[in-house]
């Protein structure tokens, strides 16, 4: 390593080691040169700050950090590398306000009104996540106050059923929704209506300021913006007026209200669907079943080359795109896709018989095809009808037009077996 570059390294490391001694001092930003900011006017880049405990003394320093917010508690120092110039490090958080509007906490954030446009944390560089964000800075459908009784919601893609809309925005005025009684208020709600494409107002009835202005339902079928609170003799609204009412949440435009906005099972069953492609009327899904069947299945020959399908079932199960078929003993499939396969056996050894194993498998296309991962077997101890449970579980791929079908045989001789309560049924789990 030459000496010049063991110099500047030296340097560096010193540099570094200096850096994390160095004083930093609380101070809050300022306004000098304009009231509403505290940017330097003659030097671009610096801010007008105070440091704590100084009586008059504003100082410029470089920003490294914050937005432009006037009164912002931040934390300053001098650089410890040339041109060793004053600069804001951060926010001192330490110092900030709480910015929820409460009862008893009065809104905080240093001079912002309740709502501020942006309602974004005070970093340079804010982010998009909700962290550092509030609801109210996610602009589509988002309701603002523009002059006097007016409201402007922003544009919105939405879908309507299967229909991808396109609402462009719009004004709308609140002026006749004004309480007409002195001492009343009341909240009026803001609601995207697919059917017109366009915002509309659901009226409140008035009471008196001590009762509470609720905060009504919207319609069913229709995207709820906002709630605007109204009192006696406004001209003018605020920001502070608006309650955002937008739930951020992918549901069907038939079934909207504010309790099935927060329902987890709604919500999960409209994802659920987007598992199948053009699956437009939700998962497959067929049952059929038997239950106290007292008639034996033949066997007439040991082995399972000789098995015979089990045709005693007498009730089709719930349903949705395949197709229980008892009386031909299978379920057609009618979605392609794979598939939970699930049979439940209860069955009776016939009395007199001896000790024997009996097996179970699902076949598919009349028995033309065994699904391997989908058997069972059941040994019965001989001396009489012994009854004894088995389970077939498994998953398989079924292709439109295929029938699902049960199988049996005897693995030892030729007794009979009789399939007392037995039940198949499918779930289609995906593509």
């Amino acid at each position: 390593m030459s000496m010049l570059r063991k110099v500047i390294k030296a340097k560096q490391e010193a540099s570094k080691q200096f850096a994390k001694h160095r004083k930093v001092a609380k101070a809050i930003t300022a306004s000098v040169d304009t009231t509403d900011s505290c940017k330097c006017a003659t030097r671009p880049g610096y801010f007008w700050v105070k440091e704590y405990g100084q009586h008059g003394g504003y100082f410029q320093a470089f920003n490294t950090g914050v937005q432009d917010r006037v009164g912002m508690p931040v934390l300053t120092g001098v650089e410890p590398q040339t041109p060793f110039r004053r600069v804001i490090f951060s926010i001192d958080w330490g110092e900030v306000p709480l910015i929820f509007d409460d009862d008893d906490i009065p809104p905080g954030a240093y001079d912002l009104p309740a709502h501020a446009d942006s309602h974004e944390w005070g970093d340079a560089d804010p982010g998009t996540d909700i962290v550092n964000v509030y609801q109210r800075a996610i602009v589509p459908l988002r309701a603002q106050y523009t002059e006097g009784m007016k409201i402007q919601t922003a544009p919105a893609l939405y879908f309507d059923n299967d229909d991808l809309m396109m609402f462009m925005g719009q004004e709308v005025a609140v002026t006749l929704y004004v309480p007409v009684a002195s001492g009343n208020h009341k909240r009026v709600l803001l609601y995207l209506n697919p059917d017109t494409n366009s915002i509309q107002v659901q009226d409140q009835v008035e009471v008196d300021d001590g009762a509470e202005a609720i905060y009504d339902d919207p319609p069913a079928g229709t995207l709820p913006v906002a709630w605007i609170y109204l009192q006696y003799g406004d001209t003018s609204l605020t920001d502070s007026d608006i309650t955002d009412a937008r739930a951020f949440l992918n549901v069907s435009l038939d079934t909207v209200d504010l309790e099935q906005l927060l329902t987890v099972e709604h919500h999960l069953e409209i994802d659920y669907n987007k598992h199948f492609d053009a699956l437009i009327d939700g998962a497959a899904f067929g049952e059929i079943f038997v239950a106290g069947n007292a008639v034996e299945t033949a066997i007439a020959l040991s082995g399972k080359a000789n098995r015979v399908q089990v045709i005693v079932f007498d009730t089709n199960g719930a349903s949705n795109n395949a197709t229980p078929d008892h009386t031909n003993d299978h379920i057609i499939i009618t979605k392609a896709g794979t598939y939970m396969v699930n049979v439940c056996i209860h069955a009776n050894s016939p009395a007199g018989g001896g000790a024997v194993t009996f097996g179970w498998s699902i076949y598919k296309n009349n028995g033309t095809t065994e699904i391997p991962n989908l058997h069972s077997h059941r040994g019965f101890s001989g001396g009489g009808a012994e009854a004894g449970s088995s389970n077939v579980c498994g998953m398989a791929r079924f292709e439109a037009g295929d029938t699902i079908e049960l199988w049996c045989w005897n693995e030892d001789d030729s007794q009979n077996v009789v399939n007392e309560d037995i039940g198949i049924s499918i779930f289609q789990l995906g593509e």
